[in-house]
């Protein structure tokens, strides 16, 4: 798992750091922003202009005020577990671009939009190219084989960072359903990923579910014996809808596993947050609620979230007013974004639609059945409409794909979920690896978050 590195706290509570500056917080500060892979020049406790070159960048790269002065908001983003969005690569004899760019999967063209390097031009030996990182987590099918899935990630496990188990199914009385991840488990030891053991609600939503005192802290209980067994370090919660009333229970939730599991990653799953009225008759508090866990995962993965009741999906615009306001009120560095990688099926009835999930293999050969081809949508998924008897599905596609990541990517978020994995479309995993191809107009227009 993703840890701190182990250097002393920075005594941000007694001064503010700025250029000019001297001292042993100041060579504390180096060493987190080399670890973070910023170039600090030597460590030397001199608060320099290559200090603050290397504080303004990290600043940028988490949508902090990029002011170069050390404040309360960029020391705790500096001090929280944050995935490496930043790497460099030192070029060896003989190296071209395109062995840079197979080796950390992504295209020629983002590689050299990376380090602002023009096209006819190559590089020298010695040249520290950077490399931007992705921390992607991917959530299997729960029918998919696990043998079936290495297969068709083994080539491609450098896009990878982390993997969720099948989820657990959670009681009413707190208690969970019998392990089912070792084959999970043991694939991420192999390839070197983070695991997440994820937990949703059984019969009940889980945000039902933990109301109740004793049901909340018997999953606690469960949650840190389950870590014990499966030796894991990260635990993903999904609370699913959340009833009125329900947000002050949640955070105690987190709480009690905290107080289990003081080391373990804490990540939770949360609808797209509710303004107004709805808000406040919940109670959930996100800002609390983003300092108690370690990630928030806005589940935009879930096709009940992105269609409207007349079965159409709704706008990216829309999308990304719900990821803007969740990291208004989250920082980025701790929200996730999910991303579908299936489709949902689509049944009509009346003014209202019932969407049930598939994965994308199924609803492509249920869609053949029926005698229809997948039709590209304005928004870039696709299309499979009968007569009036018949359901309509809802597909992931490329372009899709490329707005989602293109969000992910302006908003400087933690990472991103795909849900399901196993019955995914190939083209997925060449959206992925090309990510960076064609952001440049999106990415230069970015205006950073000012800290207070």
């Amino acid at each position: 798992m993703l840890m701190p590195p182990k250097f002393g706290r920075l005594s941000i509570g007694i001064r503010t750091l700025r250029r000019g500056d001297s001292g042993s917080d100041v060579l504390r500060l180096q060493e987190r922003l080399q670890a973070r892979g910023y170039d600090v020049g030597e460590l030397d406790g001199e608060f320099g202009y290559v200090t603050e070159d290397a504080l303004i960048s990290f600043q940028r790269d988490y949508r902090l005020r990029a002011d170069g002065v050390l404040g309360p908001k960029t020391a705790f983003a500096l001090e929280a577990v944050l995935p490496p969005q930043r790497q460099f690569h030192v070029v060896q004899w003989g190296e071209r671009l395109s062995d840079i760019a197979d080796r950390y999967g992504i295209s020629v063209s983002a590689l050299r939009w990376m380090n602002g390097l023009r096209a006819p031009a190559g590089v020298r030996q010695g040249r520290r190219l950077l490399v931007w990182r992705s921390y992607v987590v991917i959530a299997p099918h729960p029918q998919a084989n696990p043998s079936v899935v290495e297969r068709d990630l083994r080539s491609r496990t450098h896009l990878v960072s982390a993997v969720a188990t099948p989820p657990f199914a959670c009681q009413s009385d707190g208690t969970l359903s019998d392990f089912e991840g070792d084959e999970y488990v043991e694939m991420a030891r192999r390839f070197g990923w983070d695991v997440y053991l994820s937990v949703k609600g059984g019969d009940r939503p889980l945000g039902d579910i933990v109301i109740r005192r004793r049901s909340r802290q018997r999953l606690a209980k469960e949650l840190a014996a389950l870590s014990d067994q499966a030796r894991g370090r990260a635990v993903l919660i999904d609370v699913g809808p959340i009833p009125l009333g329900a947000g002050p229970r949640i955070e105690r939730l987190c709480d009690e596993v905290k107080r289990l599991l003081p080391k373990a990653t804490l990540a939770l799953t949360l609808p797209p947050l509710d303004q107004g009225w709805r808000a406040m008759a919940t109670g959930l508090e996100p800002t609390k609620l983003g300092r108690k866990a370690d990630r928030i995962l806005i589940a935009l993965h879930r096709w009940e979230h992105l269609v409207r009741p007349n079965g159409e999906p709704l706008s990216f615009e829309r999308l990304e007013r719900w990821i803007a306001q969740a990291v208004r009120e989250i920082p980025p560095w701790k929200v996730w974004m999910g991303i579908p990688t299936g489709g949902c099926r689509i049944r009509q009835q009346g003014r209202s639609a019932i969407i049930e999930e598939v994965s994308y293999r199924q609803a492509v050969s249920e869609g053949f059945g029926m005698g229809v081809r997948p039709r590209r949508e304005t928004e870039g998924f696709s299309r499979m409409a009968g007569d009036e008897s018949q359901p309509t599905y809802l597909l992931q596609g490329r372009d899709a794909l490329e707005r989602f990541m293109r969000i992910a990517l302006r908003y400087r978020l933690a990472g991103v979920y795909l849900d399901p994995i196993g019955n995914e479309d190939r083209r997925l995993w060449d959206v992925l690896a090309h990510r960076l191809a064609t952001l440049r107009p999106q990415l230069a227009s970015i205006s950073p978050a000012k800290e207070s």
